[in-house]
């Protein structure tokens, strides 16, 4: 384990504790993050939204570590291959 595992996204990340990865859509846009408490967070989102969300994929992890690491990944994979909203009006 490497120290700066221990420290992602400005924030301390416990190892051992599980973890999930969600995709949740609003309309068009998906939402990628990981949490502990999915119905809690799911509910958090969902409070500050006029729509309704819809949880579309779950992914366990046995470590926090592992799924924020993913949750980044992912979010870097998407980031290369989605096309951007702006070019949807041109």
């Amino acid at each position: 384990l490497l120290i700066s595992d221990l420290f992602l996204w400005g924030e301390i990340v416990k190892e051992n504790k599980d973890c999930f990865v969600y995709f949740v859509r609003c309309k068009e846009f998906v939402k990628i993050g990981h949490t502990t408490n999915v119905r809690q967070r799911v509910m958090e989102m969902q409070t500050a939204n006029p729509y309704d969300l819809e949880l579309i994929l779950l992914i366990h992890y046995d470590s926090r570590i592992k799924a924020v690491k993913d949750e980044r990944r992912l979010h870097t994979c998407l980031l290369y291959t989605s096309p951007s909203p702006r070019d949807r009006t041109r």
